[in-house]
């Protein structure tokens, strides 16, 4: 898969929540093709997977045909093999992610503590949800399923992602909060340098 095809990652196919159609018949039409393995030439693209170059097209629990990816570069000079029997070897293992979202945990852990004692007026829920990258999302359905009815309720959602990334500073980016909330985290923020109000 090289060029357009590879542009973006593609989104799992049973990710409930934002589902291209492009995307969908890409994985169709590599299911029905009955590939034994796909390799992924994928170009440079700062806004997707963090940045990483080459970054890999697909990451999907349910989707069954090994994959492996390299750069566009690469994948240019393996073009001139087309129609040639090919060998491919893939060593693979998991690593912890350690700002998607290995920091995240760390916080609510100390954010948890610091809240020991809290008696306020208003409930707080710390939820460590399994990423809003993971291929069927269990934990977000399970959440949504739990509290049907409830949505009401809830006064403000805080996400911690990305956090102590240390090439850049904090952001706070504000989506759909109340002016007045807005404005006291914007005041609280300003004490500190290395925070900064994110898009």
């Amino acid at each position: 898969m090289y060029r357009e095809v590879a542009k973006e990652q593609l989104m799992p196919k049973n990710f409930v929540f934002y589902k291209p159609e492009e995307h969908q018949q890409i994985i169709d039409n590599l299911e029905k093709s009955k590939a034994r393995a796909i390799i992924c030439a994928t170009g440079r693209n700062p806004s997707l997977a963090g940045g990483v170059y080459p970054f890999p097209l697909i990451e999907d629990g349910d989707f069954n045909i090994p994959s492996v990816y390299m750069t566009e570069e690469e994948g240019k000079r393996l073009l001139a093999y087309i129609g040639k029997q090919v060998t491919r070897k893939s060593i693979s293992r998991r690593i912890p992610g350690a700002i998607d979202n290995a920091t995240g945990v760390t916080i609510l852990l100390i954010i948890a503590e610091l809240l020991n004692d809290y008696s306020g007026n208003k409930q707080i829920e710390i939820v460590a949800f399994n990423g809003e990258d993971y291929y069927d999302v269990t934990g977000q359905m399970k959440y949504i399923i739990d509290n049907q009815g409830n949505f009401d309720n809830i006064l403000l959602n805080i996400n911690i992602y990305g956090a102590a990334y240390k090439d850049g500073k904090s952001t706070f980016s504000f989506f759909d909060l109340p002016y007045m909330i807005n404005q006291k985290v914007l005041k609280i923020i300003s004490k500190y340098p290395g925070i900064v109000e994110g898009v």
